[in-house]
């Protein structure tokens, strides 16, 4: 389940368009919709069950400052620990893919206590090179 603010981008990828140029992107895209592997939605309560959360958002450099704008991330968050975070049982994990400063998992970490839920954290840097982002997916040079 693909979650996002954005209706048209969620229009888009449900039609099984690509919002970005990635050699093999569009057909893993349209098979995996058209099997019903993968679906988009701009409702969270639609994570509420999931047992993995991806956190992949921009973290673009605040303007006219040398540091990223978080908001992204912790929005994310948020919004994960308010339609997610308070399942029973075994804790959902959720992984950040987002680029981020050093800091950010521990700062998280200490989000996910306060809110006292059930999710664990983990972060899986990224080596995708552009335009070799679905091989290097499914076929990685190095696992870390």
């Amino acid at each position: 389940m693909g979650l996002d603010i954005d209706q048209r981008r969620i229009d888009s990828l449900s039609a099984g368009l690509a919002p970005f140029h990635e050699p093999g992107l569009p057909e893993l895209l349209d098979r995996n919709v058209a099997n019903g592997r993968l679906r988009f939605t701009t409702d969270p309560a639609l994570i509420r069950d999931a047992d993995l959360h991806f956190i992949g958002v921009g973290t673009p450099q605040l303007e006219g400052e040398l540091r990223a704008d978080m908001s992204h991330v912790d929005a994310a968050l948020e919004t994960i620990l308010t339609h997610a975070g308070s399942r029973q049982g075994t804790p959902a994990l959720v992984v950040g893919k987002s680029t981020v400063p050093v800091g950010t998992a521990q700062r998280l970490v200490e989000r996910i206590s306060e809110a006292d839920s059930n999710l664990l954290l983990a972060w899986n840097p990224e080596f995708l090179r552009e335009g070799h982002a679905v091989e290097d997916t499914l076929h990685p040079d190095r696992i870390v």
